[in-house]
């Protein structure tokens, strides 16, 4: 594994805790080492690598466990054995923010400045036995996790495009503090070649710029990374998507109105309605279709003409969600149309008569956001009047007005042409696959997320010999 490594000296401030002064002349370093590796393994990479002579100063080698420790005062590890050196091994895999802490001083009776100077020096602005190479103020130095934080301004400025992460990771030379955006690492839009290639980048950024993330998923398709810790909120979600093209899968890029429908196949749904009929015969598959699309109108249309209210069931319950969200919300009419809604993340200009929002919802969806739907109540206009036709109880009847009527003739009166009779339909050649063919289609990225976070209820397992809940039939005792 590689491990980042930096010479200099540990500091302890009382308020921020124990933090290591990075050598400027020294910096860092990239080693790699092996689980076997042993204390005199790592002991002479870090000579050769920082140039030290080991006749002329003492090495210490240390680290600073944060996830491990309580309070600001415990001191950092040492490693001085075999022993150490694994723990410290073990510790640090997939923990990109913990680095190893290289210290050196001169051996007794050895004044000479190797590794750390430590000889007086005439500048006016360095303390007395404070090395060349560190600001003079302590509180300029601070521990590796201490350090780092990170910021969300995606909300202070709403005319920003782009939200910017910045991460406070080190000190410059004055001893004021530098930042780093995440923009300099991944820009939104960019491609790589391969997952192999982002993982890469962000593992030496990482290392780079002293902080840590945690991969939330990861999955063929699909990689999406953000900071450990809870109260930074930046992430990074990478979706190999170089296949599809952007009107498929994002809405905003959509040419047309997709209505809040997300479905892009509906060939997928329609197999998945019919997984087990689509193994019958072709006319026993037809009428399996028939009966499927009877039954379906008459429900629908059966529920369409009890429900009461101006638009449907689901949008009913959409915008009294969104009312509820924007009780609090201040409306500012501009004109007779047009108002600005405060009171929400940002502020958000709604047109009425056009019927957007720059929020955005309102133009993709044609559902009212909760900014138009205050906008239209302090004019006295009902959140159904904004809604767009498509969404009503009116449209949702006359799709399912119509019914599904079965064949009036039995087959044996059909009259089949003789052609049609003799000819001689046979499958087309084709090479089956080994193993068991596979029924249910492939789970996308947003099915394996939502079933990750609970949206879809566990189907419960019932016995096959009672059927009852909570066993099986191997485990059944019941009486039938």
């Amino acid at each position: 594994m590689h491990i980042y490594a930096s010479c200099g000296l540990w500091k302890f401030d009382p308020l921020k805790g124990w933090g290591f002064a990075v050598d400027k002349n020294k910096r860092g370093r990239v080693l790699y080492m092996e689980l076997t590796s042993s204390f005199e393994d790592l002991r002479r990479m870090v000579l050769e690598d920082f140039g030290i002579d080991q006749n002329l100063v003492e090495l210490e080698l240390s680290y600073l466990p944060m996830e491990l420790i309580g309070s600001i005062d415990c001191p950092p590890v040492i490693i001085e054995s075999d022993r150490q050196v694994k723990n410290f091994l073990t510790y640090v895999r997939g923990k990109t923010s913990t680095s190893l802490c290289v210290s050196t001083s001169p051996i007794s009776g050895n004044n000479s400045n190797i590794g750390v100077d430590n000889e007086k020096s005439s500048s006016p602005i360095r303390e007395q036995g404070e090395p060349s190479s560190f600001p003079p103020r302590d509180d300029s130095v601070r521990s590796s996790e201490s350090s780092k934080y990170v910021e969300d301004n995606s909300n202070s400025n709403a005319n920003k495009e782009d939200d910017v992460l910045a991460i406070k990771a080190k000190e410059d030379d004055n001893g004021k503090s530098v930042r780093f955006s995440m923009v300099d690492v991944v820009k939104r839009g960019e491609t790589f070649q391969n997952k192999t290639m982002l993982k890469a980048t962000m593992e030496m950024s990482a290392m780079t710029h002293n902080f840590d993330y945690k991969v939330v998923k990861s999955d063929r398709n699909l990689w999406y990374i953000r900071c450990k810790y809870n109260p930074c909120k930046w992430s990074v979600r990478a979706e190999g998507l170089s296949d599809a093209d952007v009107t498929k899968w994002a809405r905003c890029q959509f040419p047309g109105f997709r209505y809040d429908i997300r479905t892009t196949n509906p060939a997928e749904s329609i197999n998945s309605a019919l997984r087990t009929p689509k193994e019958y015969p072709v006319i026993p598959l037809l009428d399996s279709i028939r009966e499927m699309l009877t039954r379906w109108f008459f429900e629908r249309r059966t529920r369409s003409r009890k429900h009461t209210k101006p638009l449907t069931i689901a949008i009913e319950k959409k915008i009294d969600r969104r009312i509820n969200k924007g009780k609090t919300f201040l409306v500012q009419p501009v004109d007779e149309y047009r108002f600005l809604v405060r009171g929400d993340t940002i502020d958000c200009l709604v047109d009425l008569d056009r019927r957007t929002c720059s929020c955005g919802k309102y133009d993709l969806l044609k559902i009212p956001c909760r900014h138009a739907i205050k906008a239209g109540l302090t004019v006295g206009r009902a959140p159904s009047s904004l809604t767009d036709e498509m969404y009503t109880a009116s449209t949702w009847r006359t799709a399912y007005e119509e019914t599904i009527n079965p064949i009036g003739v039995p087959e044996d009166s059909w009259v089949v042409p003789d052609d049609v009779w003799n000819a001689n339909v046979e499958p087309p050649e084709s090479r089956r696959g080994a193993g068991r063919r596979r029924k249910r289609r492939y789970e996308t990225v947003e099915d394996k997320l939502r079933s990750s976070q609970g949206a879809e209820e566990k189907k419960r397992r019932r016995c096959s010999r009672c059927g009852e809940e909570n066993h099986n039939r191997a485990t059944c005792d019941r009486v039938i």
